[in-house]
């Protein structure tokens, strides 16, 4: 379904522009966010890695975004993490991770009001933390981890983790 659409976003690739990347230490292969299609106070983004370009999000039209936040963390993994706003009533972002040992790539989609705080890995497993700012939990963070699961607790999580405040450019699309 989605074959026809990438052959034609890479056959275009000038059209993109570098928003961030990520590189693997001594590692050829990234991951990157692009941009294209400027229009009023948003940008279309999209994920490139191993040679394929994708929209951020399944559909094209739910890619569109502004007010967009990047972080690259992390040490032997690094990880892509991004945020704006886009369809939803909240801010949406993912976090992604290509671990150069095994050439796996870990993905976390999330939506909060909020911007992560922390990112946590674990191995392979890859988690996005939050301070809870919502009325829906009395826990003190929620954490969003591979496979779609969510957690609301009160301790931070034992694995490495890495300040998201400490490691945030700014907004990327000058807004």
């Amino acid at each position: 379904m989605l074959l026809p659409f990438l052959f034609a976003a890479q056959a275009c690739a000038s059209q993109f522009e570098m928003a961030a990347q990520c590189p693997p230490p001594g590692s050829g292969r990234a991951v990157k966010l692009l941009r294209s299609q400027p229009q009023l106070d948003s940008y279309q983004y999209w994920i490139a890695h191993d040679g394929s370009i994708a929209p951020v999000f399944e559909e094209v039209a739910s890619s569109r975004g502004f007010d967009m936040q990047v972080a690259c963390t992390g040490s032997e993994i690094p990880v892509l993490v991004f945020s704006g706003q886009f369809t939803a009533n909240a801010l949406q972002g993912a976090a992604m991770a290509l671990d150069p040992s095994s050439g796996a790539f870990s993905r976390v989609d999330f939506a909060e009001r909020n911007r992560p705080r922390w990112i946590a890995l674990d191995g392979p497993r890859l988690s996005v933390i939050f301070e809870n700012s919502g009325q829906e939990s009395t826990s003190r963070y929620l954490i969003y981890r591979t496979g779609g699961r969510i957690d609301e607790v009160d301790e931070l999580p034992s694995a490495t983790l890495f300040d998201l405040i400490r490691d945030t450019v700014p907004a990327i699309d000058g807004r």
